[in-house]
């Protein structure tokens, strides 16, 4: 099981005790446990070992073979030489060349601010053959984001979204004025029955999870199916009916503006996951007998970018209203090819906040599945919880989502405007 882990500050080289100071951004720990099998006469530990390693200097992470890194990302070279490295056009891109006027309706940014992993063993089909009793492992690594409130989020993406404009319009793009678009009041009616900001998003992996906090500009809402939720959705689904749905109100926009709909969305990470796993290999024929998960502290930047079409609308009247609404197979999509991944400090301190009470719940249920294991009874499990703070400076921090963030969009913006 689990040893030897020294709680306390993990301090950049060169930062004396005591002292704060900017932190690597490239802190990796790999977490891993093993089952006991045990029989009347004996008892084997298949496989248990804790690995700390921080200040990683390899990239990549991975169980068996390193999963392949990430290209890098340079802050200082332009937005078309590496675009093809870091946006993947969809089926749709080819019809870029329909886009004439833009008005961004949708911009939502997601901060995540805690990141979960587990891994647990697990008895193949014949684990348990000749008297033998199996007790399991299971590793939980938490990660969570200290030092950001509600109202530094919220500035950060009105800066993110009035920075995409912009953006847009340095690319070469035509857009509809911000203050043109807010006056609109089909606009205002859209955000006025979307979802308020701040709410929570959590997004799963193998083994892993994340949470977000979902933000745009203020005064605005956000009415994208994957991030409002199923009770949303069908909120959504209801004011459809009554013609007053986001998306209804979007169409009217598009209409009286004679402008196309852009909707971007940013996710920005300050962890990296990846577990190998609770379930036994080969369909549960081979026993899975060690749980591991690395995990990293690193900045990085994802998300996507769509434009509904003015082209490709339809309008009509229903019960005395005027709604519109736009072919979805021809909307041009550009999304994440590999994360833009920041090379920059942006966390003061990496902190073991794992409490008294996880310390002492770890020896509790290793010495009681062992016990378990040794009395012939099964179903025994050991928990192993390991749980870190990083704590970021707002200023410090900002700086640097924005930097990645334009970086992130630039190349969006570069490889639709390519299509175009």
């Amino acid at each position: 099981m689990q040893t030897g882990m020294r709680c306390g500050r993990i301090r950049a080289p060169g930062v004396p005790r005591g002292h704060s100071g900017i932190g690597p951004t490239r802190h990796k720990t790999q977490f891993m446990d093993g089952a006991l099998r045990m029989n009347p006469t004996r008892y084997k530990t298949l496989s248990s070992a804790a690995v700390v390693s921080a200040f990683l200097l390899t990239t990549g992470f991975g169980f068996g073979k390193k999963a392949e890194a990430p290209p890098a990302y340079d802050p200082a070279a332009s937005a078309a030489s590496q675009a093809a490295s870091f946006v993947a056009p969809g089926k749709a891109a080819k019809f870029m060349a329909d886009v004439r006027k833009i008005a961004i309706t949708s911009c939502n940014v997601m901060f995540a601010f805690k990141s979960n992993g587990s891994a647990g063993t697990q008895g193949g089909l014949f684990s348990e053959a000749g008297g033998v009793t199996r007790a399991e492992a299971k590793v939980k690594v938490e990660y969570n984001l200290q030092g950001m409130d509600d109202a530094s989020m919220q500035s950060l993406t009105d800066e993110i979204c009035t920075n995409a404009e912009n953006q847009a319009r340095a690319a070469g793009f035509e857009l509809v004025p911000a203050a043109d678009l807010a006056a609109n009041e089909d606009f205002q009616g859209m955000h006025r029955n979307a979802r308020p900001i701040p709410f929570e998003y959590k997004a799963a992996g193998r083994g892993t999870s994340t949470r977000y906090v979902v933000y745009a500009p203020a005064g605005q809402g956000v009415f994208d199916p994957r991030f409002i939720g199923t009770s949303a959705g069908l909120g959504a689904a209801m004011k459809a009916a009554k013609g007053e749905s986001p998306d209804l109100y979007e169409g009217r926009v598009m209409d009286t503006l004679g402008a196309d709909a852009m909707h971007l969305n940013i996710l920005v990470d300050f962890t990296e996951m990846q577990s190998d796993g609770q379930k036994a290999a080969l369909g549960g024929l081979a026993s899975k007998d060690s749980a591991s998960v690395d995990a990293e502290a690193r900045l990085s930047i994802a998300g996507d970018m769509n434009i509904r079409l003015k082209a490709f609308q339809n309008c009509w009247e229903r019960f005395g209203k005027h709604e519109c609404m736009t072919d979805l197979a021809k909307v041009p999509s550009f999304s994440t090819a590999h994360p833009v991944v920041s090379a920059a400090p942006f966390y003061t301190d990496l902190v073991n906040e794992t409490t008294t009470g996880d310390k002492v719940a770890n020896v509790a249920t290793k010495g009681l599945a062992v016990m378990a294991a040794l009395s012939g009874v099964k179903g025994g499990m050991s928990t192993n919880v390991t749980r870190y703070g990083v704590h970021v400076d707002p200023v410090q921090y900002g700086a640097e989502v924005k930097t990645y963030v334009t970086g992130f969009v630039d190349m969006i913006l570069s490889s639709a405007k390519s299509a175009q």
